[in-house]
């Protein structure tokens, strides 16, 4: 087969996945390209006949520092950028629209604009990369009590807090964890009850904090 030159453009939110579409593709991975736009997933692959077009974050171990091989960051407006900011605090539509001065309509759109550029379709996935360039500083208060917090979650809801923050939804949690959908949903609300934090951004922020990510 001749040389496939593929683009992968969607919320790839973790290896397993990224592992799957890659495999599938076999011997016509040769001009594989994995574009990742948001930070906390890496993709293993070796595309080495081709590494000029390849573009992948590569995590290190137990941090946001990502590393991009060939594609810069894509450019965001400042007001983007306070949108962003604002996403990643847990606020919502209407509250970014009074914050900055704006119709809902006009939010939404910085919104979607945000989602094409950096190629994510989730909150967790905003608030990821929000963290990792420096657009909302992790919160020190956090830092200072996160061992002892984290004692309060079963393995099984850290393990859970990871998906959440990876943008996984209940569905897709349940299947991986082998679990029902009334477990997981019970699962989210103990973590959040725990944690003082009932949105998806928070909870994402914490778990980078603790190094899930």
């Amino acid at each position: 087969m001749g040389s496939v030159n593929t683009e992968i453009r969607a919320a790839l939110r973790d290896e397993k996945r990224v592992s799957v579409i890659i495999n599938s593709v076999g011997a016509a991975g040769q001009g594989l390209r994995v574009l990742v736009g948001v930070p906390g997933v890496s993709a293993h692959a070796d595309t080495r006949p081709t590494s000029n077009a390849v573009s992948a974050r590569s995590l290190e171990s137990g941090g946001l520092s990502a590393k991009v091989t060939d594609q810069q960051p894509p450019h965001l407006t400042a007001r983007e950028l306070q949108v962003l900011r604002l996403i990643a605090k847990g606020l919502h539509n209407r509250q970014i629209a009074a914050k900055i001065h704006r119709s809902i309509k006009t939010v939404e759109k910085h919104r979607q604009n945000l989602h094409t550029k950096l190629s994510t379709h989730e909150v967790a996935g905003l608030t990821r990369y929000a963290l990792s360039v420096g657009v909302m500083d992790r919160p020190q208060r956090w830092a200072r009590g996160l061992a002892r917090s984290a004692k309060r979650l079963t393995p099984r809801e850290l393990e859970v807090l990871k998906l959440v923050a990876q943008g996984s939804g209940n569905k897709w949690i349940a299947s991986e964890l082998h679990r029902s959908i009334k477990t997981v949903d019970h699962h989210r609300e103990n973590i959040m009850k725990k944690l003082g934090i009932h949105e998806v951004a928070g909870l994402t922020r914490y778990a980078v904090c603790l190094g899930l990510m």
